[in-house]
């Protein structure tokens, strides 16, 4: 997770009114892709999300988020189907500066996103839960605890646990270190992790986000595997309406490895308006690879 400091704002914070004696934020994304995999042809989707939330009265809000993704097309004209999904539905509720509470469908707050379809396999990336923030200048901490959404493919795969996250303002908000810890459990397999991540703002302009965790996994048929991963990103914002930043992506299983890179960049258009371009290159096996040139 990117720890954020006191003084900037979450995503399901409203502060703004609508007019209409209610308050509402909401936002439209859509994502153009192109994917490719030699010897593969290309293929095209389109995928658009729209999130909303709702203070329903003070200090109580209604997040939701739902997306429609379009058939992936191809050079040789096959397509898939339109998929569509409701990824968040929660509410928050915060008495007071410094706390607040969400219970329902939304992501986990530890844990790196690029791995969790290898170490937890066919298990909800926004499952249903409870979580409760506490921060102040220094601190920063969540815990939280989660079980099915209700849309596994297979009752095995409905894994219930719950975890940690604990972060510390070490320089003048420049500096943010932690801690992140994991336990989940299921029918088809055992899961725990442990991980450390740090942010740090060298200058006005430039910084370095980087996170490393442990899994274990134990499955039901006595399998252990155990997992390393990493995520390094140095962000560079030569202006206010320009933010770029480049990501290096780590995963090892049982001396297999597999890096992902991607160079991004967000485009502030207007207050309301803003573009996004990024590119992944992932590749594996490194080490093998490097050993065959050797030799």
């Amino acid at each position: 997770p990117q720890p954020l400091r006191p003084e900037e704002p979450r995503e399901s914070d409203i502060r703004e009114d609508d007019g209409l004696g209610s308050r509402l934020n909401y936002d439209l994304r859509g994502t153009l892709g192109i994917e490719r995999e030699p010897p593969d042809p290309e293929g095209y989707g389109l995928n658009l999300s729209v999130r909303s939330a709702i203070g329903l009265r003070p200090k109580h809000r209604l997040v939701y988020s739902a997306s429609v993704g379009a058939p992936t097309l191809t050079r040789t004209r096959s397509s898939g189907a339109i998929s569509l999904g409701m990824s968040r539905l929660y509410w928050l509720y915060q008495p007071r500066p410094g706390l607040s509470f969400i219970v329902g469908r939304d992501s986990l707050p530890s844990g790196l996103s690029f791995a969790r379809r290898t170490t937890n396999p066919n298990v909800s990336s926004t499952p249903t839960q409870a979580k409760v923030f506490w921060w102040n200048k220094r601190w920063q901490v969540t815990g939280y605890g989660y079980g099915p959404d209700g849309n596994e493919t297979d009752p095995q795969f409905e894994a219930r646990g719950g975890g940690a996250v604990v972060g510390a303002n070490i320089w003048r908000d420049r500096a943010v270190v932690g801690l992140t810890t994991q336990v989940s459990r299921a029918d088809a397999f055992d899961r725990k992790s442990a991980g450390i991540f740090a942010r740090i703002g060298l200058t006005k302009h430039f910084g370095i986000l980087a996170e490393h965790d442990v899994t274990g996994r134990s499955t039901s048929i006595g399998e252990d595997f155990t997992y390393v991963a990493g995520q390094s990103e140095v962000f560079f914002v030569p202006f206010d309406w320009l933010q770029t930043a480049l990501t290096v992506q780590h995963l090892n299983t049982r001396g297999d490895d597999t890096y992902r890179l991607s160079p991004s960049a967000e485009v502030r258009l207007t207050s309301n308006i803003k573009l996004s371009f990024d590119m992944l290159e992932a590749w594996g096996r490194l080490h093998a690879a490097l050993a065959g040139a050797g030799a």
